[in-house]
This record gives C-alpha cells, sequence and structure tokens, in this order.
C-alpha cells in the first residue's frame, strides 16, 4: 500500500522519448510535475521552443501524491506574512493566489480538461481553543480573501470553530497534467545532472538553452541567496462508504488530520513528521483506527505517503539569476501550498521570459 488514488484511476501512461544527443531551445525546464507543466505550457503558447527534462515521467512525484486542494487556505500563513512583510505585500500574494484558483478553472474550462475539478469550500479549523485561528482569520481578510468564522462543519466531530474560504477548488491531478502533454516537447527519463554556462547537463545528451527553468527538487545548484528547505512526511488513505461532504478541511496543529472529498468517497490525511520521525506503519494505522472510529463501515481503496517541503524561512520563493549565457529560474515545490503557488510560479516566470524578449 504506497499508491495514490490519482495513480490508481490512470489508464495507460503514454510513452515518452529519453533524450540522447544534443539539443539547441528556447526554454529547457527540468521538472515535469505541476509547476514545470505548467510554466512549460504556458510558454509554447507564447511561441517559445520549450524542452522539458523529467527523470522519471510526467507527474511522478509530488504532483501524483498530493491531495490535491486548489486552495489559497494555507493554514497560518497570512498572519505570518503580515508580521515579515507587511500588509500590500500579504495582499498582493492573496490576490495572486485566489487568481491561481481561478486560473485552474479556466484553463479547465478552455482545453475541456475532464479531471474532476469541483468548485467547494475549504475549512481551516481546530477543536479546541480558537484564539490562534481567529488572528488568522483577522490576517485573512486584512489580505482581501472570502473568509468567514464557522462553528458548522460536515466533520464527524466537534470544533471550536473554523475559517471558511469561500470560491476554492479540488481536482485530479494526474488526469490535468496529462491533458497538457500533447502540448509539450518531453523526455522522460532523463535525469539533469548539472547546469552550466546555459546548458543542462544529462547522461546522454545536452540542453543549451537561453532560459533555464529548474522545477525539480535535485542537488544541481547551490546559488547564492538560495532559500533552504527541510523535508517531513506524511500518509493519506483513500475511504469508500462515507457520507458525501462537500468542503475541504485541515486541521490547524502540526500533523493535524486533512479531509476532502474525490470522486469515490473521502481522502484523509495527516501524521505529518520530519522525515526521521515519520514511521509509515504507525502513521497508517493511526489514520485507520481514526477512519474507523469515525465511519466503522467505510472501506480503505488506497493509501500512500507523501512529502512535503517547507522553505526555511516560511515563505514560499522563486529565485530568478540573470546571467551573461543565459537566464535561470528556480521554483522548488511548495507543499501544502502547491497547486495554487505552481500556477503563480509558472505565471511569474513565464511572464519574465516572455519580457525579455520583447
Amino acid at each position: 500500500m504506497d499508491v495514490s488514488v490519482w495513480q490508481h484511476s490512470l489508464p495507460e501512461l503514454p510513452r515518452f522519448p529519453t533524450l540522447c544527443g544534443d539539443l539547441r531551445c528556447s526554454v529547457a525546464v527540468v521538472g515535469a510535475g505541476m509547476t514545470g507543466m505548467l510554466t512549460a505550457f504556458f510558454l509554447r503558447e507564447r511561441g517559445f521552443d520549450v524542452v522539458l527534462l523529467e527523470e522519471h515521467f510526467p507527474g511522478w512525484g509530488s504532483s501524483s501524491r498530493t491531495t490535491a486542494k486548489i486552495t489559497v487556505q494555507h493554514r497560518t500563513l497570512y498572519s505570518h506574512l503580515l508580521n515579515q512583510i507587511g500588509i500590500p505585500l500579504t495582499q498582493r500574494y492573496a490576490r495572486r493566489q485566489m487568481q491561481a484558483v481561478n486560473d485552474f478553472g479556466a484553463l479547465v474550462k478552455r482545453l475541456g480538461i475532464s479531471c474532476e475539478f469541483q468548485r467547494a469550500p475549504s475549512y481551516l479549523y481546530v477543536r479546541r481553543r480558537a484564539t490562534r485561528l481567529q488572528e488568522e482569520l483577522s490576517a485573512a481578510q486584512m489580505a482581501g480573501l472570502p473568509v468567514q468564522w464557522t462553528r458548522n462543519t460536515e466533520l464527524p466531530f466537534p470544533v471550536a470553530g473554523a475559517i471558511q474560504f469561500n470560491e476554492q477548488a479540488h481536482f485530479h491531478p494526474l488526469k490535468f497534467l496529462y491533458a497538457l502533454v500533447p502540448h509539450l516537447n518531453i523526455f522522460a527519463h532523463t535525469r539533469a545532472e548539472r547546469v552550466e554556462n546555459g546548458i543542462v547537463y544529462a547522461k546522454h545528451g545536452r540542453v543549451r538553452a537561453d532560459h533555464i527553468v529548474i522545477t525539480a527538487r535535485l542537488p544541481l545548484l547551490d546559488l547564492p541567496g538560495q532559500q533552504r528547505s527541510h523535508r517531513e512526511k506524511a500518509c493519506a488513505i483513500a475511504l469508500e462508504g462515507v457520507p458525501k461532504t462537500d468542503g475541504m478541511y485541515q486541521e490547524c496543529i502540526p500533523g493535524g488530520l486533512s479531509l476532502r472529498p474525490f470522486s469515490g468517497g473521502m481522502l484523509l490525511a495527516g501524521g505529518r513528521h520530519p522525515v526521521g520521525l515519520f514511521s509509515m506503519p504507525e502513521s497508517f494505522a493511526h489514520l485507520e483506527h481514526l477512519a474507523r472510529t469515525f465511519w466503522p463501515d467505510c472501506r480503505i481503496s488506497a493509501g500512500w505517503t507523501f512529502s512535503e517541503w517547507f522553505p526555511n524561512c516560511g515563505l514560499p520563493f522563486v529565485n530568478a539569476h540573470i546571467g551573461r549565457k543565459a537566464d535561470l529560474y528556480v521554483a522548488p515545490s511548495f507543499s501544502a501550498r502547491g497547486m495554487t503557488s505552481s500556477m503563480v510560479a509558472a505565471r511569474f516566470i513565464s511572464e519574465r521570459i516572455a519580457e525579455s524578449r520583447a
């Protein structure tokens, strides 16, 4: 049991070539996860010659093991942002994140993607002592987000309070990504080993580009000012035979429970711990115990682990390095805020590259 519900429900994957030889292109993107594929797609739409390199196959990493909530609800980030960067920049961050939710919906509609995209409210909740959560509510309101306070939820246990984020969404991430595949030039099973002087070096070939975008978490670079991150692990199970819910839920404590509906039932996730302290059997056993307690007749159809990378500074980031040989952009995974931040990063990078050509 370590295959996600998204991986379970995909048909046979298409075949992708492996890079053999040397190429020249406008943009080389390393990593075919959500950020990399969106970036490559937006650049191709703008007329750029883009080559996408992936060590395994598209969507293999975090994008295949996410809970796939498309939401601006990023735990208690907004109170942290207000303290760190002030009101104007926090409002700007919130606007871009909310635009990202809408961008996913617009892209699904424009391309006619069948990926179970559905609008839904998202809730950040606590079971006891709501003071910290009320601070986050005030911060989210100051940021201009569509939020409200409630104690009414669909959860199988009482809560002290919850912040309701309206106009959010969820979807099937791999069905979404594979709808982008026909638009892209992808080389799979091609591990980028290093980047130097505008060239991406792989085992059996090289790609020379005017712009290079690194979205994979690889030990490729050690750049001045590059932010450091730490990794934590958690697990998720897919449940069938449970009551239908409309909302998505995240508990406001470290390792707290996350719930969201999907086409076959409900996803229950939690048990986040630093990698060295994470025990897969214990975490799965704990989630299964909770599921049987809440819904005695439920059935577990899938279970999987996933990693979350958290910037040590607490802020999501994109690094841009404008060089003589090539421009370099670094956009690592964004963990608990991955879907919307991937869209924001892809828009930002593609716009910056387009501006450089103007």
